[in-house]
């Protein structure tokens, strides 16, 4: 008995050494690490870096791609004032390779480039993104082949991926033809699965999402819209689901694409609920759907289901948020997967839930769904919001192609 307290004394000390550390990060003096590049060099597995607001980037000593480990989690310190983490335009900003339980929570991602992901690329990896905004990441040719791109906000491969209130934005391409595996928000690939709830896919060139994975893909209270047709490159659809899993979509929206809402293919099913899919051209591309108490343009089989103009605040400004009056307003049927829509607020607020990713104020009600118009009127600067004649003139085309339904016409008053 005289030796037992040698193996208790080493089994007690690592069990101090295996306990996870936090560590503070930037913040100008006084923090344990100046970069996150130091920091995650010194990092054990389930870590915590907390990141101090602040701009990290290779002028600030960080070296990109940055490569996480095992169950390390980077927090930004302040919810006010998140940091920024910018990237060198030729490579990801963040890159996992077989990498379990990692954590990316309030943080800016952007200056990304690069042939798989300019944002986050993941490889045989799983993880956690909550609460951050992946924007403004690019793809470069001059020193790659633009045919291979695959994709500029989130890239996963053979990985599983949960995003919860994240904001995947303004991606740009070159101006060139993408690749057919292209996306500007997201492409997964490999065996691979990925959820999304209360997140914002938005203003990219190309499709938001592009699912080539042997998994399935849930969207939850999310918004995949294009609010930029300007642009030469937006001409892809929403959501492409290229797999034999199940693509489950939520109480969410997909809207304002110019070439159509959602492509199925490879024998896949997808499942639409309480949800709202309302953009130019084809909606529901391929077989394999289900579809009930959903809003569709042209409609779709289904119960509960409607093909009437859904009345978006201002989607030429990216409102996709329902007027009052809208027949989507107490259309949906049964509890939502979340107690919140995406803009935080109760998802219930009426005597049913709304159809799409924003429930309306208590006090909006839906009037009966009508005809759609046989003509409208559009006049550049105008102010109007019906577009039934020239003295209420809706102020877009592009809006006025969304409204209207079948044959129809647009009259456009000359003028800039």
């Amino acid at each position: 008995m005289k030796n037992a307290w040698f193996p208790l004394f080493l089994i007690g000390w690592l069990a101090v050494c295996s306990e996870s550390a936090t560590w503070t990060v930037g913040g100008g003096g006084g923090s344990d690490f100046e970069t996150l590049s130091a920091a995650l060099g010194a990092a054990s597995a389930s870590d915590t870096l907390l990141v101090a607001p602040g701009v990290y980037d290779t002028t600030t000593g960080e070296i990109v791609p940055l490569p996480l480990s095992d169950g390390v989690a980077i927090i930004a310190a302040s919810s006010d004032n998140r940091p920024r983490v910018v990237g060198d335009r030729e490579h990801p900003v963040i890159r996992c390779e077989r990498v379990e339980g990692f954590l990316l929570d309030g943080l800016v991602i952007e200056g990304g480039g690069g042939l798989d992901g300019a944002g986050i690329s993941c490889a045989t990896s799983v993880g956690t993104i909550r609460n951050c905004r992946i924007e403004k990441n690019f793809y470069y040719p001059e020193s790659q082949d633009i045919t291979l791109t695959l994709g500029r906000g989130v890239f996963l491969d053979s990985s599983a991926a949960t995003l919860r209130n994240c904001w995947i934005t303004e991606t740009r391409g070159p101006g060139l033809p993408m690749s057919i595996f292209e996306g500007g928000g997201m492409v997964c690939f490999g065996v691979s699965s990925a959820t999304l709830e209360g997140c914002t896919i938005t203003e990219n060139h190309n499709d938001g999402i592009r699912f080539f994975a042997s998994g399935d893909l849930t969207l939850i209270n999310s918004l995949i819209a294009k609010t930029d047709p300007s642009t030469p490159q937006s001409s892809g659809s929403g959501l492409a689901f290229f797999s034999e899993g199940i693509c489950r979509i939520q109480s969410s929206s997909i809207v304002g694409h110019l070439t159509g809402g959602i492509s199925v293919g490879f024998g896949g099913t997808c499942q639409i609920k309480n949800s709202i899919v309302w953009n130019l051209g084809t909606e529901l591309n391929g077989e394999g759907y289900i579809v009930d108490h959903s809003c569709i343009r042209g409609g779709h089989e289904g119960e509960g289901n409607l093909e009437t103009y859904p009345q978006f605040v201002a989607p030429a400004n990216g409102d996709w948020r329902l007027s009052n009056g809208s027949p989507c307003i107490d259309s949906g049927e049964g509890s939502s997967l979340s107690a919140m829509d995406l803009d935080g607020v109760d998802r219930v607020r009426g005597n049913e839930i709304d159809m799409g990713a924003y429930e309306s104020p208590e006090d909006f009600e839906p009037l009966p769904a009508g005809e759609p118009p046989a003509k409208l009127y559009v006049a550049s600067h105008a102010t109007g919001k019906s577009g039934d004649s020239w003295e209420d003139p809706l102020s877009t085309l592009y809006e006025a192609l969304l409204r209207i339904a079948g044959e129809g016409e647009i009259w456009i008053r000359s003028g800039k």
